[in-house]
């Protein structure tokens, strides 16, 4: 099983994909620097497993470097899963209403557009 994690945050998530598959990511697609810090210092640093990172922009978009947008094209070959945890800052009010009258608490919160984001990305 080849995979990989996109913006694992703290990366609770990707830890517990690595126990069920019993093997490392890929690599990792970090879409903020200061977010994904602590799962990629554990990763590389405390652990020293040297998984690759590669950066890209916040709505993933444009990689921040041609060296990153070769990295990527490299190691996304044959990748049977992609993990990762969206923002989820309003998704706990996602359900309570769907009226545009209560845009904070629907799916078009600016909040929630990093679930869609991501999915397009994934999901071309």
């Amino acid at each position: 099983m080849k995979w990989c994690v996109i913006q694992p945050q703290n990366g609770g998530m990707a830890l517990g994909y690595e126990n069920i598959f019993n093997q490392l990511p890929e690599f990792i697609l970090s879409n903020n620097k200061d977010r994904d810090i602590h799962y990629i210092n554990y990763c590389n640093t405390v652990r020293n497993l040297n998984i690759p990172i590669i950066h890209i922009n916040q709505n993933l978009s444009e990689f921040e470097s041609n060296a990153d947008k070769e990295l990527f094209d490299k190691l996304n070959v044959d990748i049977d899963l992609v993990v990762y945890l969206p923002v989820c800052a309003g998704l706990s009010t996602l359900t309570n209403s769907f009226n545009s009258k209560y845009i904070n608490r629907c799916s078009k919160n600016i909040k929630n557009q990093n679930m869609y984001e991501i999915s397009e990305f994934v999901l071309p």
